[in-house]
């Protein structure tokens, strides 16, 4: 059923306050609001944003486990940044992560 939102081509984990994983691009540290497989967004927390169509490189701090990253920042607001991944994520970690949060109860 179309409830009027746009269709999303891929799975995505929205995170609660309190269990969120962090970006870490060079110094900085953000925490992820919400993850896919080929995109994620993330809280600037009044930090500077990297630069818009520019390619980072990061590494994502889950719980468990980390992983390293590719992409392009192809939106930013003052609050948050949608980083497009070119190296991203695999489905089944992505459907983890979405584990993790219904056996702790955050979702």
């Amino acid at each position: 059923m179309n409830d009027g939102k746009p269709e999303r081509a891929f799975f995505r984990v929205e995170y609660p306050f309190n269990a969120r994983p962090f970006l870490v691009l060079g110094e900085e540290s953000y925490e992820i609001l919400d993850l896919s497989e080929q995109g994620l967004r993330f809280s600037l927390e009044g930090k500077k944003p990297p630069d818009l169509l520019s390619t980072v490189k990061a590494v994502i701090r889950f719980v468990d486990t980390e992983w390293a990253v590719e992409g392009t920042p192809i939106r930013s607001t003052v609050r948050e940044v949608c980083l497009l991944l070119k190296k991203g994520i695999p489905w089944r970690r992505i459907l983890e992560e979405q584990r993790r949060l219904i056996r702790s109860g955050r979702i």
